[in-house]
C-alpha cells in the first residue's frame, strides 16, 4: 500500500471522531510559484480559511499537499482553493468534496483560468479554461467533461524549456527547468528575466539625431538641444516619462517601442530634439515609469541639470525650438514661427496662462509645463514639436500676454507681456 494511503488509512481508524473526517488538499497548478504566484488559501464551506506560502521547493506542476484539515464534518462540502501574489488573488476555484474519515482531494488551478469567471451555478469551476462542475476533481472523473488530454503528449506544444504535463484531463505548461539562474520559463514566450533580475534600462543623451555616441543623462550637464532615449529595455514595452513637476510630476507622456526617445515625433531613424534653453536653469529630475512584458512596473528617476536661455520671450523657425532668438518690442516677423517664453531660473512657475491679440476676445492658452509655447504643443506631449503661428493673414503689431501661476497653489503670479510686428 503506498504510504500515502497507509496513513490515510490509520487516521479512518484513529485520528477523526465521529462525525468528522481528515482531509488532505493536494494542487497542481502550472503557474511559477514565488513569480506568478506566492500563496495559496484553503477553506471549507467558506469558514476558518488557512493560508500557506508557496515557494519553489513545492513541486506544483507535479502536485504538492498544501493542507491537512482535522474534524471536518464529513458529507458534501465545497473546498475554495486560492492562489495569491502579493496578497492580490491570481486565480481562484471551488471543488465540492464528498468528506468521509479521510479523504483526498486534488485541486488542480491552470494558467488559462486567469480571468475566466464561470457564473453557471452548474460549472463554477475553472479548468483549462473551461468552466465545470465543482465535483470534477483527479479523483472523481466521471464528474469532468470530455478530458483535454490523457497524458502530456496530447497537449500543444509550447516553448522548448516548457515542462507539460496532463492532470484531471487538462494541460498544464510549467518551468521545466532550462533557464539560467536569473531566468524561468514562461510557457508563451520562452525564458525571462526572474523579478528582480532584470537589469535596470539607462538613459542616455547624445548630440547627434542618429543617436549617436551616447553617454549617461545622469549627471549630464545640458546646454543644447539632446536627444535623448532608454538603453538596455529588454522585456520593456512601455514608457512613461515625466519631468520635474508638481507632486503629481505633470505632465506624462508615454513611449510604446524602442529606443523609448523622450521627444515625440522621433522615428528609428531620427530621434526629436529636446531644447534645454526652454527648461528652467539648474538642477532636473526625469522620472521614467517602466511597464514590462509580465504586467510589472519600476520607477527609474536620473538627475542633469541644464544651462539655456534667460528668462524671456523668444521665437523661432523651428518647430523644436532650436535657434531661439529673443523677442522683443522691435521684432518684425513673417511666415511661419515658433513662440514662446522661458522661465530662466525661475523655479516657481507651475503654468502660463497666454492670452493672444489675434485671438476671439475671452480666449486663453494654457501650458502647464516647460516649455511653454505660446501656440501649444504639438499633439499630446508638452516635449514634442511646437505648434506653428502663420502670420500670413495678420497684420501689423500683434501682442501676447502671459499670466504666470506660481508653485505650490497655483496663485497668480506676474503679468508679462510682449509685442511684435508681421512684416509684409
Amino acid at each position: 500500500m503506498p504510504r500515502r494511503w497507509w496513513w490515510l488509512a490509520l487516521a479512518s481508524l484513529f485520528g477523526c471522531d465521529p462525525g468528522t473526517g481528515l482531509l488532505v488538499v493536494s494542487l497542481r497548478t502550472d503557474l511559477a510559484a514565488e513569480i506568478e504566484i506566492d500563496e495559496v488559501v484553503v477553506a471549507i464551506d467558506g469558514l476558518d480559511p488557512r493560508r500557506r506560502p508557496l515557494t519553489g521547493a513545492d513541486a506544483l506542476l507535479e502536485g504538492a499537499r498544501i493542507a491537512e484539515l482535522d474534524d471536518v464534518p464529513t458529507g458534501t462540502r465545497r473546498l475554495d482553493v486560492t492562489l495569491l501574489r502579493g496578497g492580490t488573488p491570481v486565480v481562484t476555484r471551488p471543488t465540492s468534496v464528498t468528506v468521509g474519515p479521510a479523504t483526498a482531494v486534488t485541486v488542480v488551478l491552470t494558467r488559462d483560468c486567469r480571468g475566466v469567471l464561470c457564473a453557471d451555478e452548474r460549472a463554477q469551476a475553472c479548468v483549462g479554461a473551461r468552466c465545470v462542475a465543482p465535483e470534477c476533481s483527479p479523483e472523481t472523473p466521471d464528474a469532468c467533461p470530455m478530458p483535454a488530454c490523457v497524458e502530456a503528449s496530447d497537449c500543444a506544444p509550447a516553448a522548448a524549456c516548457a515542462a507539460v504535463a496532463c492532470a484531471g484531463g487538462a494541460c498544464l505548461y510549467g518551468d521545466g527547468g532550462g533557464c539560467a539562474a536569473a531566468e524561468y520559463c514562461a510557457p508563451e514566450r520562452g525564458c525571462v528575466p526572474r523579478p528582480g533580475q532584470r537589469p535596470t534600462p539607462r538613459f542616455v543623451v547624445s548630440l547627434s539625431p542618429d543617436r549617436a555616441s551616447p553617454v549617461a543623462l545622469e549627471g549630464a550637464h545640458l546646454d543644447a538641444p539632446v536627444h535623448v532615449f532608454a538603453e538596455g529595455v529588454e522585456g520593456v514595452t512601455r514608457i512613461d516619462y515625466r519631468i520635474d513637476g508638481t507632486e503629481d510630476w505633470r505632465p506624462a507622456e508615454a513611449r510604446d517601442a524602442p529606443p523609448f526617445d523622450l521627444v515625440s515625433g522621433s522615428t528609428a531613424e531620427v530621434a526629436a530634439p529636446l531644447n534645454v534653453a526652454c527648461l528652467p536653469i539648474g538642477a532636473h529630475t526625469l522620472r521614467a515609469t517602466l511597464t514590462r512584458d509580465d504586467g510589472t512596473t519600476e520607477d527609474v528617476l536620473t538627475s542633469f541639470t541644464t544651462e539655456g536661455a534667460s528668462e524671456g520671450w523668444y521665437w523661432t523657425d523651428d518647430p523644436y525650438r532650436r535657434g531661439l532668438r529673443p523677442l522683443d518690442e522691435g521684432t518684425s516677423l513673417a511666415g511661419v514661427v515658433y513662440l514662446l517664453w522661458a522661465p530662466g531660473a525661475r523655479r516657481d512657475v507651475r503654468r502660463v496662462v497666454f492670452t493672444r491679440s489675434w485671438d476671439a476676445p475671452g480666449t486663453e492658452r494654457l501650458e502647464n509645463a516647460a516649455p511653454y509655447d505660446v501656440m501649444g504643443t504639438g499633439g499630446t506631449t508638452p516635449y514634442g514639436a511646437a505648434s506653428p503661428l502663420d502670420l500670413t493673414a495678420l497684420t501689423g503689431e500683434q501682442r501676447v500676454t502671459a499670466v504666470i501661476r506660481l508653485e505650490p497653489s497655483g496663485t497668480l503670479g506676474d503679468t508679462l507681456e510682449v509685442s511684435f510686428g508681421v512684416a509684409p
